[in-house]
């Protein structure tokens, strides 16, 4: 009796994406039936132009680069364990991308009720072809977006301080000057004497003096005179 594998590929998450992102598939394999696929039997990763792969890995398997051998059987009617495959995508390569996987048997097991025939080239469409063994899922890789700069902050200017004048401070005085001293008035003219000196004194008892020692001055004076005069007069 005959048995008959298929597979089924699943991509997780966004189908547009960058050069530099992560992607990631699951691969599902699983048994028609009516017999059981020897251990041994593989799954096959095959990666397209645009994607490099990064891992592979599942329970149940030993894998090698793009390569998961199971190690128990598939049994008739049941699923194998899920296959996780991470790739991250390339620079190199903007458009579709298509990701495709195959299922394989067991060497030395028995022939499949549909073989999987050639093995599947990258980026082939596995609609296609003639097996069921092979499944493909597709991104479209396009350039990142240039980065808009957004200022995160409306900055508001900061308005410029209004000067107000300070008025003119008034002042109020503190106290009453005193003079520190007596003035002296300068005397008149005709108080000081003819060469600018000292001011005469203009005490009363003082001036009767002086007016009667010029009357004597002036009597005697006379007296001299009129005795002059007559000694002349007796000698002619």
């Amino acid at each position: 009796m005959k048995y008959n594998l298929n597979l089924v590929k699943k991509l997780v998450g966004p189908r547009v994406v960058n050069p530099g992102d992560t992607v990631t598939f699951t691969l599902t394999p699983h048994n028609d039936g009516p017999v059981n696929a020897l251990a041994g039997w593989s799954v096959t990763e095959v990666m397209p132009e645009g994607l490099t792969l990064v891992s592979m890995s599942g329970e149940g398997y030993t894998c090698t680069g793009n390569v998961c051998v199971a190690s128990g059987v598939l049994p008739a009617g049941e699923f194998g364990p899920v296959v996780t495959v991470t790739a991250t995508v390339t620079y190199t390569y903007l458009g579709l991308s298509r990701n495709v996987a195959y299922v394989d048997r067991a060497p030395g097991d028995g022939d499949e009720t549909i073989p999987l025939g050639p093995v599947p080239a990258p980026g082939t469409d596995t609609d296609s072809t003639a097996t069921d063994n092979d499944d493909d899922a597709a991104v479209i890789i396009v350039p990142k977006p240039t980065p808009t700069t957004t200022p995160t902050d409306t900055v508001t200017p900061t308005p410029s301080p209004t000067v107000t004048p300070s008025p003119n401070p008034t002042v109020t005085p503190t106290g009453t000057a005193t003079p520190t001293g007596s003035v002296t008035p300068s005397p008149s003219p005709s108080s000081t004497g003819t060469d600018g000196g000292s001011p005469l004194p203009q005490t009363g008892t003082d001036s009767l003096w002086v007016v009667v020692g010029g009357l004597l001055l002036v009597a005697v004076g006379g007296i001299i005179l009129v005795a002059s005069r007559r000694r002349r007069s007796t000698q002619e």
